[in-house]
């Protein structure tokens, strides 16, 4: 069963649609489009679109279109007109994907977005962070996406002080601070394997010391060029406005695409 959509857009995105596939008929019967022509049957163009969202070649073709030649473009959003075809699309198919479109031309449309989806994201974007962090480290960047040092300072070093007064917990581990801090800054899982946090209280404390909003964080996670990943598309649709398809559930559980 397809998840509940939201009306108001499927309606507008049906209009839309048979909007621009009356525009293809037209067309086709005017000039004699042969097979290489976008095809006369309803539920078989519908279905190519359905089929071809966030890709270019077909997608990337439509959707442009309909954004400047529907008698509705200048009552609606560009996002708009893109959030309603895509509704349109998956609840024509039945899918119960949940597609979000941010426009990334837009400055705080990829950051808006991150903020959203955050707290749901998995601990291997956690885990990629800290990597990318190491790399700046090493390099002697001055970018900083993770501030682990104040983690270290702040958080994690009082922790661990008080653990080196239990013999046992040196047995595992060591009693040498600048050790600890050392494997600190190369596991981003320290906290759980030496001091016994949950991922929770992970993200409780990395929170707060993630530049969310760094130009290099989103950069790394959405390349600005037209790219695809397996869990969304970024696609030019015109010359002010780049879009990200993204599949929310497999970005939830796969960030980067890989």
């Amino acid at each position: 069963m397809s998840r509940e959509r939201n009306k108001k857009l499927v309606r507008l995105g049906a209009h839309l649609v048979k909007e621009r596939h009356d525009e293809i008929v037209e067309h086709n019967k005017i000039h004699h489009a042969g097979q290489d022509s976008y095809p006369n049957d309803y539920d078989e163009f519908v279905k190519g679109m359905v089929v071809n969202i966030g890709q270019y070649d077909y997608f990337g073709h439509q959707l442009p279109t309909i954004m400047k030649n529907s008698s509705l473009s200048e009552a609606f959003k560009e996002i708009d007109i893109i959030k309603a075809v895509v509704e349109y699309l998956l609840h024509y198919s039945g899918s119960d994907k949940q597609i979000d479109v941010v426009n990334t031309i837009d400055l705080n449309g990829l950051g808006d977005y991150l903020d959203k989806v955050r707290p749901k994201l998995p601990e291997h974007l956690l885990k990629y962070l800290w990597g990318l962090q190491s790399l700046y480290d090493d390099g002697g960047s001055q970018n900083m996406v993770i501030n682990k040092q104040y983690l270290w300072d702040y958080y994690i070093k009082d922790k661990v002080e008080e653990r080196m007064l239990d013999p046992d917990w040196v047995s595992e581990n060591s009693d040498d601070i600048d050790t600890e801090e050392r494997l600190f800054k190369t596991y981003w899982h320290y906290p759980m394997t030496s001091l016994d946090w949950g991922i929770d209280s992970i993200y409780d404390h990395y929170d707060d010391f993630i530049d969310w909003y760094s130009d290099d964080l989103i950069t790394y996670i959405f390349p600005n060029s037209e790219y695809h990943t397996k869990s969304w598309d970024r696609l030019r649709l015109t010359p002010s406005f780049d879009a990200l398809f993204i599949n929310r559930n497999e970005f939830i559980d796969n960030p980067e695409g890989k």
